[in-house]
This record gives structure tokens, sequence and C-alpha cells, in this order.
């Protein structure tokens, strides 16, 4: 993991990305065996990912100030390459805890060959949360584009880790992220209503 970071590291300063448009990220040949997306959405119906930072702090859909969101794969259509997911997740208005089913597909952006990017259908169009960075067990960073004039980030983690986030994963947020905001989503006291979690040990 220490060469991963050293790598996204050295196109962050030298670059090499395919359109002068495009984050420093965006570089499938050096970068993309860490943004696959199906590989980031296809897991088990057990397997919960948490948001546990973000550089925004209200949305339309889980409101403002938003805290413990969290989902998990209902059901994996490995033909349609969509999944139908489950969300909970609290915010301000209340300690209301929310549930919120939706199916999502994958798309290519930045002129990847390898979809790299998850799609919500909306009524107004769609919307693409590019991966920025996976590991696939343990974390998710995602470009939001929609959000913070196009600079827009979350971190998500596996629930396994959410109290002791890998190095790398914090590490990657703050070099590409965190100019942009930095809200704490996850707290394990306000959050042990929503999630059962336990901790984990492993390190980058």
């Amino acid at each position: 993991m220490r060469f991963t970071v050293l790598v996204l590291l050295f196109h962050v300063v030298f670059g090499d990305a395919v359109c002068e448009d495009c984050p420093p990220w965006a570089n499938e040949t050096s970068l993309g065996r860490y943004q696959d997306v199906w590989r980031t959405l296809n897991q088990t119906n057990s397997t919960v990912y948490v948001l546990v930072r973000s550089t925004y702090n209200k949305n339309p859909v889980w409101g403002e100030n938003f805290t413990c969101v969290n989902v998990r794969a209902v059901e994996v259509n490995e033909t349609a390459r969509t999944v139908k997911s489950l969300f909970k997740f609290k915010n301000a208005t209340s300690g209301k805890i929310y549930n919120l089913t939706d199916t999502v597909g994958i798309t290519a952006t930045y002129n990847y060959s390898t979809p790299n990017a998850i799609q919500y259908t909306t009524p107004n169009g769609t919307l693409n949360d590019t991966v920025i960075f996976s590991d696939y067990k343990r974390c998710d960073i995602l470009s939001i584009p929609y959000e913070n004039n196009g600079t827009g980030c979350e971190l998500w983690v596996n629930k396994d880790h959410v109290d002791n986030i890998p190095d790398c994963c914090n590490f990657i947020f703050d070099v590409y992220c965190v100019a942009a905001g930095n809200y704490t989503v996850y707290d394990k006291q306000n959050c042990s209503g929503v999630l059962e979690h336990k901790g984990s040990q492993e390190t980058c």
C-alpha cells in the first residue's frame, strides 16, 4: 500500500493525464487498477461501508448536517451491472434514522475504457460519482463533481475499519480533497444506534 500512495503522489506532482481538464488522479493507464467501480460496488449484502469524511455537509437527499451515513448492497445484478443499495443516515432535522433504497449503475468518465463511476438516475438526469481510489476491501474515495463547485469528495470506509481507519485512506483524501472542505460524518458515539461495528487493527 505504501507503493500505491507513492504512485498517487507521483501523478499529483508530475501528472500524465490524457486531457487538460482531467484531475491528476484521472489517469487510467497509471491508476486505473485502483478505480474499477464494479469491484467497488460488487460486495456481499453483509458488507457495510460508512461515510466517514466529506467535503460538504448537506445535500437534497441526506439533508443538512447529515451523519452516520452507511450503505450495503441489497441485490447485485451481475448481468445489468446494477446494485440495489440500502442507505441509512441521520441529519440535523431530527434524531430519526432514515432508510433509503436506491438502484445504481456504472459508467465511464474521463474517457476511461473500464467503468470508473457510480451512476445515479434522477428525475433531472444522471449523476456520476467517480472513483478516485479504492483498495476494494477497506476504503473508497469518491469524486462528487456536483458538490463544492466540482471538487466534492467522500471517504467511505468498511465498517470493520471505521474505528481504525487506514492511514493511506485518510492521506489520499487529504491530498486530493480536503482543500474543498472537511466534515466528519461518522462519530462512534453519535452513530452507535445506526451502525453496529467492530474495530480492526489492519493498517496500510
